[in-house]
Parts: structure tokens; sequence; C-alpha cells
């Protein structure tokens, strides 16, 4: 195993787990921790500034190799060794791998009071921009909302801290959330109910998304990526939260990413940089709602709702008040008064 110390040191820096420096299999990690050392040790940079960070990086991932080697979890990329997360007065601990997003990897982890939070950390440092957005922008609309619209506040995420994690060279952005428990997402539903699930549990769904819209919209911003894996739902409570804040952008402005996974759930004008319209957020949130639906046959007024949020941008509804409290309407006019639907992701629905 050769490297060069560019390389090396690009390994280091954007590496996630212990896995990604020394490779999967346990037999490797002392030879290819031998061939990093060769290239990244001072010495032979004549003292190099990089090369010392580079090297104190390298000892930083060997020593969390140990730990998962030591507790026979080395080669299972989710088991996570005993990490500790120092950020001024504040200690966190990672206890567990959630997920790996566009941008981040997720973690669950407990903060000094053993309080369990979501540890978000980017991937590579090259995106600690777009994490730094997600807390200004999350911050801002608590700010604003506390004056006006709090009750709404149920339908964003928590932030609790946003900073950034030295490891030698590189400056990673993390932001620590506090836990929604007993949640699922949107993808999660579609991929559990393909055929799609009955039109009053879509409602309600539908309903907690332009609720977040609304709050969103009145203080000036687009959240420019509602994706399925981005709108966590509360089965027990029927609450729903938007989540990743990372693309959101002051309206306006050119939504600056899109994930290419979900490609199909933007509008038109996303895909050709046009300025963004509180449209983009509505148009997103109504192709989640086609989605939960399936293929099964749809209400006639529903269909027209979700057909006319899905028109071009000219003709689409840009007004998430407005088209919150239409919606809160027709519902009334399909399903009479309000009662409440349990839902579960089981087969029994």
């Amino acid at each position: 195993m050769k490297f060069l110390f560019s390389g090396a040191k690009e390994l280091l820096t954007s590496a996630v787990v212990p896995e990604d420096v020394f490779g999967p299999a346990l037999d490797e990690v002392e030879s290819a921790y031998r061939a990093l050392a060769m290239v990244t040790h001072p010495d032979k940079h004549k003292g190099s500034a990089k090369a010392a960070d580079a090297f104190q990086l390298l000892q930083t991932w060997k020593a969390k190799a140990d730990t998962k080697i030591a507790n026979g979890t080395y080669g299972d990329r989710n088991a996570q060794a005993a990490v500790t997360i120092t950020h001024g007065k504040h200690t966190y601990v990672v206890t567990n791998r959630i997920d790996s997003g566009d941008l981040a990897e997720v973690y669950g982890g407990v903060d000094a009071a053993k309080k369990p939070i979501i540890i978000k950390v980017v991937r590579s440092p090259a995106n600690n921009d777009l994490l730094v957005n997600e807390a200004k922008v999350l911050e801002d609309i608590h700010e604003q909302a506390e004056t006006a619209e709090s009750v709404l506040l149920v339908h964003l995420p928590k932030l609790v801290s946003a900073f950034q994690l030295v490891e030698g060279a590189a400056r990673r952005q993390v932001n620590i959330f506090e836990v929604i428990p007993d949640t699922c997402t949107l993808a999660d539903v579609i991929k559990a109910y393909p055929e799609g699930i009955d039109p009053r549990d879509v409602a309600w769904m539908f309903n907690r998304i332009l609720g977040g819209l609304v709050l969103t919209h009145k203080c000036g911003y687009v959240h420019g990526a509602l994706t399925p894996d981005h709108i966590l739902i509360v089965p027990e409570t029927h609450n729903g939260i938007l989540i990743d804040w990372s693309y959101s952008v002051p309206v306006g402005e050119k939504i600056k990413a899109i994930s290419p996974k979900w490609k199909g759930y933007y509008p038109a004008e996303v895909l050709t940089g046009h300025p963004s319209t509180f449209g983009v957020d509505l148009y997103m949130a109504a192709r989640c709602a086609s989605a939960l639906l399936g293929t099964q046959p749809r209400p006639r007024l529903l269909a027209g709702f979700l057909r006319a949020c899905l028109l071009g941008p000219r003709h689409r509804p840009q007004n998430a008040h407005e088209t919150f409290v239409e919606f809160r309407e027709l519902l009334a006019t399909l399903f009479g008064k309000p009662t409440f639907r349990r839902f579960t992701l089981s087969t029994t629905k």
C-alpha cells in the first residue's frame, strides 16, 4: 500500500470512520497505518506544519481504530468507538451512527447530563458552509418566531449548538440537535407502502408540512430541499418536522445544490438555476404528498389541489399561509370533523 502525501492528507481529513483510513479488513490496519505514517511523519518533510497536523490526525484515527478493535466492532462502519467531542464548556459523546446523508454523517449521542442528542458532522470540510448555513437559518427562524408564530416551531428541529471541530489542519462543522423521539421519514413511509397510504393519512402529513412552511416563509426563507428523507413524522402525535436546512436560502436567491437521489422532486426552475420562490417549497411538498398516495385512487378534490401545487411557477400557489387555510377547508369538505387516525409502519394500516 503506497501513498503520496497529498493523497494521505486528503484521506485523513475526509474520513468519517477508522475503516475509511485503514480499510475494512482487520488484518490490514497495521500495514495501512505504517504506510500512512511513512508519508506523513514530520521528519520526512523538514518539520512541515502540514505534515505535523496530518501525522497527529493519523494518530487520532489509529486510536479510534484500536478502540473498535478492542471491543470487537472494527469493520462495522455503524459501530462507533467511544468518541468525545468537546466545545468550550460542553461535552458530547457519540454513541451510535444513525444515517449518512448527502453532506453529513448523523450520529446519536448524549450530552454531559446524559440527555440524548443528535450530532450532525459534515463529511467534507469543503461543505462546512452548508451546515453553517443550516445553523444560521434555524437560529434566525427561532428568533423571529419567538415574538410571533412560536406555536409553529414544533415543525422545526431545535438546534442545541453549532461549532467547528478541529482535527489536525481540518475543521468540520458540527450541528447538535435535540432528539425527536419515535419518528420516521416520509421516505420510510413510501418504502413501506409503495402502493400508497390512506388519503386521510396523507392529509394530516401534508397539513403538518404546510404548517412548517407557513413559519418558514413568514421568516423570509425557502427550505429548498423538501424531499421525503427531509420530512419527519411523529405518528403518535401527528406532528411533522422539516429537517436538513443546509440548502435553505432567503427567498429570491438561487438554491445552491440539489440532492441527486431526489432530483425528480424539484421543480424545473430549481434545476435550471432560477431564483427561488415560496412556490418551490409548495411544489416539493405536493410532490411528497403525491408519492405518499402512490397508485391508489385518490379523492378528486385532493388530486386537484395537489395538481395545482405542481403547476409551473407562474400558476402555482406562492403563499403558504393561504394554501394552508385552503387545504384545511378542503379537508373539512372531504372528511368532515377532524378525527385522530393511528398510523404505523407495520403491515397493518
